[in-house]
Formats: structure tokens, C-alpha cells, sequence
């Protein structure tokens, strides 16, 4: 009740709005999810599973996208479609985006080193709009690709076409 009375007073008041316990109980979620995420990534809950790069003329794996998928200690294994939007919010999308930069870059020269072959895995690394306007996007992966030792042609920074809608043309 105190949840949709608040809903009511953030639409100007003066107002009524109808329960529904089950928003109810997603905003309460949401905002628990919103409240863990920093600790979350200081105690180390997030992981990344790689999806193959896989050439279908000749089946040849070329590389992995990089998903990261946050494994909470209530809620179990959490898809980033729930807890990425909390990320932009909260502003700890940058941390969290630059801590899957890392992992990926490593894992990917690990897979190097074990695999060798004439040209080098790829890994895939989805960036949010917020990472995508933050200045220091381009000194992190340069750095990162230093400390790894990963060729810079070894990872592909993927952008989504809802990123690029209204962005400055200095962005792009």
C-alpha cells in the first residue's frame, strides 16, 4: 500500500492508484538488487560466460562474446537484462564495464597462449551507453590491452544501435 500510495504522490498527487502487489513486489526487488550492487562486485558475484564466435561455412570457433551475469546469493544467477539497467543508474555500470573489459582481455590471451593458430581468438565486449560517453573509455582499454598483452585486433567493443540513437556526432 505505502508503495503505491508513493506512485500516486510521484504523479502530482491529488490522485488515486490502483494496487498491484506484483509491481509491488518487483520495485521491492529492484531496489534491493539496486542497493547490492556495489558490495556485489566487491565480494567478487559477478562472473562472465563466453558465447562461441562460430563460422558457419566452416565451423571454426573465431572468438567468444563476453556476457557477464551476476550469480547473487539469494536470487541465484541473475541475466544482465535485470541488474544492467541498475548498473546505468546507480553510475557503477563504469566500474563494472571496465572489470568485464579486464576479465575478457585476460581470458582471451589465456586462450592464446593454449590455442595459438595463425590469427588471434577474438573476444566481444558489449558497452553500455554510459561507458561509451566516459572519458577515460579509450585510456582503460588501451591499458588493459597493454597489462594483458592482448593484441588490440583481438577485441571488438560492441556498440547496440539504441546507444548510437541521439548521440553527438563527436561521439561517433
Amino acid at each position: 500500500a505505502d508503495i503505491t500510495m508513493y506512485r500516486a504522490k510521484a504523479a502530482g498527487g491529488n490522485r488515486y492508484e490502483v494496487a498491484d502487489p506484483e509491481a509491488d513486489a518487483r520495485a521491492i526487488t529492484r531496489h534491493g538488487l539496486t542497493t547490492s550492487l556495489p558490495a556485489a562486485l566487491e565480494r567478487g558475484e559477478f562472473f562472465i560466460e563466453y558465447q562461441p564466435l562460430v563460422d558457419l561455412g566452416d565451423g571454426t570457433v573465431h572468438g567468444a562474446e563476453a556476457l557477464v551475469r551476476w550469480s547473487h546469493p539469494q536470487h541465484g544467477t541473475i541475466s544482465p537484462d535485470r541488474f544492467i539497467p541498475l548498473a546505468e543508474h546507480t553510475g557503477l555500470i563504469v566500474p563494472l564495464g571496465r572489470w568485464v573489459l579486464d576479465e575478457s582481455a585476460r581470458q582471451a590471451r589465456l586462450w592464446q597462449e593454449e590455442h595459438g593458430g595463425p590469427a588471434p581468438l577474438r573476444v566481444n565486449v558489449n558497452l553500455s551507453p554510459c561507458q561509451l560517453q566516459h572519458p577515460r573509455l579509450v585510456a582503460d582499454t588501451v591499458e588493459i590491452l597493454e597489462r594483458t598483452g592482448l593484441p588490440p585486433g583481438a577485441l571488438c567493443l560492441e556498440v547496440t544501435e539504441s546507444a548510437l540513437i541521439g548521440a553527438d556526432d563527436d561521439l561517433l
